[in-house]
């Protein structure tokens, strides 16, 4: 069970390394010019996890595919941390799930915030 844990601590790791590295301009404009609905994630879109119109007035130039790698990343850090914490203090499995929502909520916050910061602004 350690060993699964210690597996677990360092996909947590990479993912978030791998989500803090900064983009470059290319990258976004490479983004921008590939086909926006491949068929592995075509049944995925129908979630609809975050308006389209919302990613794009974001201006973040993430794909759909980026921002829910990103939400099921930081899910995996937000529960990891929580059980971390639920070694040292009896906070319960109900904090773990609460931790794991959390991040898999803070993208869609941070995503819908910079879009009304950036109508806003062009309202202006």
């Amino acid at each position: 069970m350690n060993f699964a844990g210690a597996i677990a601590a360092a996909a947590c790791v990479a993912l978030l390394v791998l989500a803090a590295a900064p983009r470059s301009p290319v990258s976004i404009r490479l983004n921008a010019l590939r086909p926006r609905t491949p068929r592995t994630f075509a049944g995925l879109q129908a979630l609809r996890l975050i308006a389209p119109g919302t990613l794009h007035a974001s201006g973040l130039g993430m794909t759909f595919e980026q921002l829910l790698a990103t939400k099921l990343a930081l899910a995996l850090v937000g529960a990891l941390l929580a059980a971390v914490i639920a070694l040292v203090v009896p906070i319960g499995a109900l904090v773990v799930v609460g931790a794991a929502y959390g991040g898999f909520i803070l993208p869609s916050i941070v995503v819908e915030r910079r879009a009304a910061l950036r109508r806003d602004d062009a309202e202006r």
